[in-house]
C-alpha cells in the first residue's frame, strides 16, 4: 500500500467513530458516537473557561468604575456577527494552506483529474463550499420546522444543486427563513438580558442572580410543549436540584453581599424581582425557540455541520443586535434618559474588549451545545460555572470558600450529573454522516463512506 492509500485508509478509519452497545432485550440497538461525545465535552470545557473569564474581567471592570452595563450588553451581543466570517475565513485559510503544502510535496488528489488551482481560487472555492453547506442545512431546518415551506431550489433538490452566487444565497427561501426567524428570537434575547440590568437597580443582586438562574427550569417547562420532549421526573428533579444549589450559594450567610454594604434603596425590591422573573422566563423561552427554529435535527446532519450552522445563526442574531439596538441607546443619550460616559482609559476599554471576546467564546460553545444536545442540558451546564467562578476567586484573589458555598456548589454539580445521566442518549446518540458539499477530497471520501454504510 503506497503512502496516499495508507493516508486515505487512516482518514476513513478516523471518521468511523461509532461503536455498538450490546443488543437490548427488545431487539433494538443503541449506537453511540464517540466523536460527538468528545465534541460535546470540549464545548462544555470551553464554555466553562469562557464564562469564568468573562465574569472575572467584567467584575474587575465594574470595580474600576466602568458603569455602562447597557452599552456593554450592546457590544457583547452585537459582536456575535463576526463569528461566521471568522469561521469561513479561518477554515478556508487552513484548508488552502494544507492543500498547497500537499501540492508542494507531490501528493495526488483523491479526486481524479483535479489539480492545484492556485491559492486565490482554492481559498474562494472553500468559502463557497462552506456557504453551500449552510444553505443545504438551512433547507433541512426550514423543511423540518415549516411543513408548508417551499424551496427556492428545484423540486429534485440535491446537495450538489445550490445557489451559484451570493445573491442567490441570501435571497433563497431557506436563508430568508433563517433571517426572519432570527428577528423575534433576537428581541426575546435582548429583553431578557436587559431585565437583568433593570432589576439590579430595584432589587438585590442575590435575588436577581438566584431568580435569573431559574431560566434552567423555564427552559425545561417550554421544552415539553414546544420541542415535544417527554416529561421525565429524573430531568425535572435534576433541574430543581441544580437551581436549589444556586439559591444555597447565592444566599450564603457566611459572605456579606454587596447589597448589605452599598446602602442603596431597595424599596422596589418586589418590582425588581417580578422584572427578573419575566427575564428568566424569556431567557428559557429564547433557548427553546433557538433549538426549535434555528437548529437542524441531529438525525439529518453531523455534529460538525450542526456546530457550523449554530455559528451562522449566532452571526445572524449578532447582525440584528448590531444593526437595530444602537437606536435605543442613542435615543436614551440625547433625551437625557441615560447619558453614556465613554471617557475611560485605554486599559478599561481593552478589558471591555476581552470581556466581549470571552462572551463570544461562551455564547458560541453554549449555542453549539444547545444544537447538539438540548436547551435544558446547556442551561443547567451554565450553572456549573458558579463552582468554577468561586474556585477562581479563591485561587486568584484569596476569597475563601465557605462550607455553605461548597455544599451549594456540590448540589449544583449533583443536579448536573443527574441531568447528564437522564440525557445520555441526546448527548451520545449516533449522528448522520455528512452529505458534504465540499470540493475537499476529504469530504468526498466522507460522502462515499456514508453511502457505503447505507
Amino acid at each position: 500500500m503506497d503512502k496516499v492509500s495508507r493516508k486515505n485508509a487512516r482518514g476513513t478509519f478516523q471518521r468511523d467513530l461509532t461503536y455498538n452497545e450490546p443488543s437490548l432485550p427488545n431487539g433494538g440497538r443503541i449506537v453511540y458516537s464517540k466523536g460527538k461525545i468528545v465534541f460535546v465535552f470540549l464545548l462544555f470545557l470551553i464554555s466553562i473557561a469562557a464564562f469564568v473569564s468573562q465574569t472575572e474581567i467584567t467584575s474587575f471592570v465594574y470595580s474600576e468604575g466602568f458603569n455602562e452595563p447597557f452599552l456593554l450588553l450592546y457590544l457583547t451581543h452585537g459582536s456575535w456577527f463576526v463569528l461566521w466570517p471568522l469561521q469561513f475565513i479561518s477554515i478556508a485559510f487552513f484548508k488552502t494552506t494544507r492543500k498547497y503544502i500537499r501540492h508542494l510535496r507531490g501528493y495526488e488528489s483523491l479526486v481524479p483529474g483535479t489539480k492545484w488551482k492556485g491559492f486565490r481560487r482554492t481559498f474562494a472555492s472553500s468559502v463557497k463550499a462552506q456557504h453551500r453547506n449552510i444553505h443545504h442545512t438551512s433547507e433541512l431546518i426550514a423543511k423540518s420546522c415549516s411543513p408548508g415551506f417551499k424551496s427556492s431550489m428545484p423540486l429534485d433538490y440535491q446537495p450538489q444543486k445550490h445557489p451559484k452566487t451570493y445573491r442567490d444565497f441570501f435571497t433563497s427561501n431557506s436563508i430568508k427563513y433563517i433571517l426572519l426567524t432570527s428577528i423575534p428570537i433576537t428581541l426575546i434575547l435582548n429583553v431578557a438580558g436587559s431585565s437583568w440590568y433593570f432589576a439590579l437597580t430595584l432589587s438585590t443582586s442575590n435575588d436577581v442572580t438566584a431568580i435569573y438562574n431559574c431560566s434552567a427550569f423555564t427552559a425545561y417547562a417550554f421544552a415539553i410543549p414546544l420541542l415535544g420532549e417527554k416529561f421525565s421526573f429524573l430531568k425535572l428533579s435534576s433541574v430543581i436540584i441544580a437551581v436549589f444549589g444556586v439559591f444555597i450559594v447565592t444566599y450564603n450567610p457566611a459572605v456579606p453581599s454587596d447589597d448589605d454594604q452599598s446602602g442603596n434603596d431597595k424599596s422596589y425590591r418586589f418590582v425588581g424581582n417580578v422584572i427578573i422573573s419575566v427575564g428568566a422566563v424569556l431567557y428559557g423561552l429564547y433557548e427553546v425557540l433557538y433549538k426549535k427554529y434555528l437548529c437542524c435535527p441531529s438525525s439529518l446532519i453531523s455534529s460538525r455541520r450542526q456546530a457550523s450552522m449554530s455559528n451562522f445563526a449566532m452571526s445572524v442574531i449578532g447582525i440584528f443586535n448590531f444593526g437595530l439596538f444602537w437606536a435605543p441607546l442613542v435615543f436614551a443619550h440625547f433625551t437625557g434618559l441615560h447619558k453614556f460616559n465613554l471617557d475611560y482609559s485605554g486599559t478599561i476599554w481593552l478589558l471591555v474588549g476581552l470581556s466581549v471576546l470571552s462572551n463570544l467564546l461562551f455564547s458560541c460553545s453554549f449555542l453549539a451545545l444547545t444544537s447538539l444536545t438540548s436547551p435544558v442540558l446547556s442551561s443547567v451546564s451554565s450553572l456549573v460555572t458558579i463552582l468554577f467562578v468561586g474556585i477562581t476567586d479563591w485561587l486568584l484573589f484569596g476569597i475563601q470558600l465557605s462550607w455553605t458555598q461548597i455544599f451549594g456548589d456540590m448540589v449544583v454539580v449533583l443536579g448536573f450529573g443527574l441531568l447528564i445521566y437522564g440525557s445520555w442518549n441526546e448527548i451520545s446518540e449516533d449522528e448522520e454522516d455528512d452529505l458534504v458539499i465540499d470540493s475537499d477530497a476529504e469530504s468526498v471520501v466522507s460522502a462515499q463512506v456514508s453511502e457505503g454504510r447505507r
